[in-house]
C-alpha cells in the first residue's frame, strides 16, 4: 500500500494520551494492589501489565500504518481464526481455575482468545451491515445474529462476562447501522426477562441452564449480599466497603486497608475500581469517569465523522465494547449489577484485555485519520 504523509497530517492525539493516562493509572493501582509491602512497589504484575503495555502501544502504533479497509477485505480470516482459537482452547479445557480455562499458551505466550474474538466479531458484523443500504435485510440480521450466537454459546460457560459484550456489540452496530431503536430495547428486554424467567424456573425444578454454580450464586446474591456474606456475596460487600471508606479524598496511593489486608478479592483485576476508589476516593473515582466518557465521546466522534460505512461501524462497535466493559464493570463494584467477572479496559490487570484494548484505540485512530475522502 503506498504510504500518503498527507494522513499523516490528520493525526488527533487525544485517543493515544487517553488510553496513556488510563494505562498509567492503571500500572499505579496494580502495583498499589499486589505490592508485598510499602517499599516494594514495581511487583511481577506491575512488570508485566508494563510489558503488555509497551507491546499494545507499539501495536497502535503499526496498525495506523495500513488502512483500516485491510480489515474489511479479510474478514473472514480474522473472526474465522478466532473462533478457531476457542474451539480449541474449548477442546483443550482448562485446568487450575476459571483463569486458566480461559487462557491458552502458544510458547511462553499466554493469552485469551476470547479477546481476539471480540475484535474478530466487530470487524465481521462492520462488513455485514455496510453492504445493506436504506434497510437492514432479514438475511443480513440472520447472519448477524449467528455470527454473535456462535462464538456467545462457546463462551457463556467459562466467561459469562465476556459472552454478554458480544450481545451488547450487536445491538450497538445493529443500532448505527440504521435498525429501528424501539425494537432493539423490546428485544433487549424480552431477552433480560427471559434470562430472569429461565433462571427461576431453574431454581424451582431444576432445569437446565447453561451456567455453572458459581455464575448462577453471583446473581443470586446480586439482589442480597447478606445472604452468603462470607461466600459468593462476599465481594460485592468488600468492594462496596472499600468505595465508602475512600471518601471525598481517599486513604492515599498505597495505603488503602481493604485492598493491603487483601479483603477485596480479584483486587488486581475485576475489583481494581474498589482499590482506585478507596485510595484515591470520590476525586478519583470522578477523574477516571472524566477520562472514560471523553475516550467514549472520541469513539462516536470518530464512528460519525468516518468517510465510509464500514468504518462507521468498526469504531461504533469498538466504543460499544468500551462502554460495556467500563458500565458493568464500575456497576458490579458498587453493587448495581451482578458481578460479572469483566475488566476494566487499561486499568484491570490482564495482558490480553490491554494489549487489545490498545489495538483497538489504534484502529480508531486510524478511521479518524483517513476520514477526509480528498486525501484517497
Amino acid at each position: 500500500m503506498r504510504y500518503n504523509k498527507k494522513v499523516f497530517r490528520q493525526v488527533d492525539l487525544t485517543l493515544p494520551l487517553l488510553a496513556f493516562f488510563l494505562v498509567c493509572i492503571g500500572l499505579i493501582m496494580i502495583s498499589s494492589a499486589t505490592q508485598p509491602s510499602p517499599d516494594a512497589w514495581q511487583t511481577g504484575h506491575f512488570q508485566r501489565q508494563l510489558v503488555s503495555a509497551i507491546i499494545g502501544f507499539l501495536l497502535m502504533l503499526v496498525v495506523t500504518f495500513f488502512d483500516y479497509r485491510l480489515l474489511r477485505d479479510y474478514y473472514l480470516f480474522f473472526y474465522g481464526g478466532a473462533l478457531v482459537l476457542l474451539i480449541l482452547n474449548l477442546m483443550r479445557g482448562g485446568e487450575g481455575g476459571v483463569a486458566a480455562q480461559r487462557s491458552m499458551s502458544i510458547g511462553p505466550l499466554a493469552f485469551q482468545p476470547s479477546e481476539l474474538t471480540k475484535m474478530g466479531l466487530i470487524i465481521l458484523l462492520s462488513y455485514i451491515l455496510s453492504q445493506e443500504k436504506d434497510e437492514i435485510s432479514a438475511t443480513a440480521l440472520g447472519k448477524t445474529l449467528l455470527a454473535t450466537v456462535l462464538p456467545f454459546l462457546l463462551i457463556i460457560r467459562n466467561d459469562l462476562g465476556t459472552s454478554l459484550v458480544f450481545g451488547f456489540i450487536l445491538l450497538v452496530m445493529l443500532y448505527i447501522a440504521g435498525f429501528p431503536g424501539l425494537y432493539l430495547l423490546g428485544a433487549s428486554g424480552g431477552a433480560v426477562l427471559g434470562v430472569m424467567g429461565w433462571i427461576l424456573v431453574h431454581l424451582q425444578w431444576g432445569i437446565w441452564i447453561p451456567l455453572k454454580e458459581y455464575q448462577l450464586m453471583r446473581i443470586i446474591v446480586f439482589w442480597n449480599p447478606g445472604m452468603d456474606p462470607f461466600g459468593y456475596g462476599y465481594h460485592l460487600i468488600q468492594s462496596k466497603i472499600a468505595l465508602g471508606s475512600g471518601n471525598i479524598t481517599g486513604k492515599g496511593i498505597f495505603a488503602g486497608t481493604q485492598s493491603r489486608l487483601n479483603f477485596i478479592p480479584e483486587q488486581h483485576t475485576d475489583f481494581i475500581f474498589s482499590v482506585l476508589g478507596e485510595e484515591m476516593g470520590f476525586i478519583g473515582a470522578v477523574v477516571l469517569l472524566i477520562l472514560y466518557l471523553l475516550l467514549l465521546l472520541k469513539g462516536f466522534q470518530v464512528s460519525f465523522q468516518a468517510k465510509d460505512r464500514f468504518g462507521s461501524l468498526l469504531a461504533a462497535g469498538i466504543t460499544g465494547m468500551f462502554g460495556f466493559h467500563i458500565f458493568v464493570n464500575i456497576g458490579m463494584t458498587m453493587g448495581i449489577l451482578p458481578v460479572t467477572g469483566l475488566p476494566l479496559p487499561f486499568v484491570s490487570y490482564g495482558g490480553s484485555a490491554l494489549t487489545t484494548n490498545l489495538l483497538a484505540i489504534g484502529i480508531l485512530l486510524n478511521i479518524y485519520m483517513r476520514r477526509q475522502k480528498i486525501y484517497f
